[in-house]
């Protein structure tokens, strides 16, 4: 899914766009540091968070349900055409079966492209950030996920790396343009030979939200966990009914006015039943052992851990009560040195 929502082009070079806006992971980018609801947790060995597919699990899963409903259409309609309609068989053959061949075939296709790695595979593709080794570990979907963790590829960039590049890509698709953090391996000749985008999509006039988020990412391999602010929401690695409810509901924005809201709630239900069904028939990502290994040091300082709030109903609640802060964040000081 990763690399059919945000194609990855192995064998070009960076774009005039990407090039201007490249990332160090040296020093700070901007003076706010902050999350922007990505983590499902960190401690003293690695955060891991979220690649922008899944935030959009919902409209692919709902876009292959919809061709499946389709393709079921198409053949009780034919079906129902031939059993009941006595003038069927004087009808021309070729005349009236080659579009319900050609109808049939599109649906098939579309079901299974859209639906590949939405359901009967993994039920997310987290991004590791690794401090300890300073490396990235993607799980990236396979080429024939069936639900079973075997099939699971794990991607490893190095952090700090003269072959690694991190740079803001600008892209767009049904609705609008967009911008995503990506990760490159380039070859001796500048040309990208492998990739992956980490953490969420954003709109183009978010730059500095963007600039803000890879500075959270890399004061965490700089400097560890304890200075950073914490996240908005610590999003939940096994994802109940509120949780998708909550993705759904904000995937149409976090600003949006209640009329508005209530007036999406049909489509927004739609989207809930296509995502509950995705995350029902997936299993959860497997990471290899030597990726999951913590010490002590790290279950004490680790987040989420005991009454920190998880999930988005549970910290929207939280604030109610004011036992979580409201968009925190982290002043850098001399940013730019």
């Amino acid at each position: 899914m990763l690399n059919r929502i945000l194609s990855i082009e192995v064998g070009r070079p960076l774009s005039e766009w990407e090039k201007k806006h490249l990332l160090s992971t040296k020093h700070y980018v901007s003076p706010i540091c902050m999350d922007t609801g990505t983590v499902f947790r960190l401690n003293e060995s690695f955060m891991e968070v979220v690649d922008p597919s899944f935030f959009q699990r919902q409209n692919i899963a709902l876009a292959s349900l919809l061709s499946l409903i389709a393709l079921v259409s198409v053949i009780m309609v034919w079906l129902s055409a031939v059993i009941y309609i006595p003038e069927w068989e004087r009808l021309d053959y070729f005349l009236i079966n080659t579009p319900v061949v050609f109808f049939i075939g599109t649906f098939t296709l579309m079901t299974l492209y859209f639906g590949r790695h939405v359901f009967f595979s993994s039920s997310r593709y987290p991004i590791r950030l690794v401090r300890k080794v300073k490396k990235l570990y993607a799980i990236l979907p396979g080429k024939s996920l069936t639900g079973r963790e075997k099939h699971n590829v794990i991607a490893e960039i190095l952090w700090d790396d003269i072959s690694t590049v991190f740079c803001i890509h600008r892209d767009k698709d049904g609705s609008g343009e967009f911008l995503n953090i990506r990760c490159y391996k380039m070859d001796g000749t500048n040309k990208i030979v492998d990739g992956f985008s980490i953490g969420r999509r954003w709109e183009v006039n978010e730059i500095n939200v963007v600039l803000a988020q890879w500075n959270y990412w890399c004061m965490y391999m700089r400097e560890g966990i304890h200075k950073l602010p914490i996240p908005p929401v610590y999003l939940r690695e096994h994802e109940d009914l509120s949780e998708s409810f909550f993705i759904c509901m904000y995937s149409f924005g976090f600003s949006v006015q209640t009329f508005l809201r209530i007036a999406l709630m049909p489509l927004v239900l739609m989207l809930l039943i296509a995502r509950r069904f995705s995350v029902w028939t997936c299993q959860n990502p497997v990471w290899p052992a030597g990726l999951i290994d913590f010490s002590d040091e790290d279950a004490a300082v680790g987040e989420p851990k005991g009454s920190t709030p998880v999930g988005w109903k549970e910290t929207i609640e939280a604030r109610h009560k004011r036992d979580y802060p409201e968009n925190p964040h982290l002043i850098i000081e001399r940013w730019s040195e």
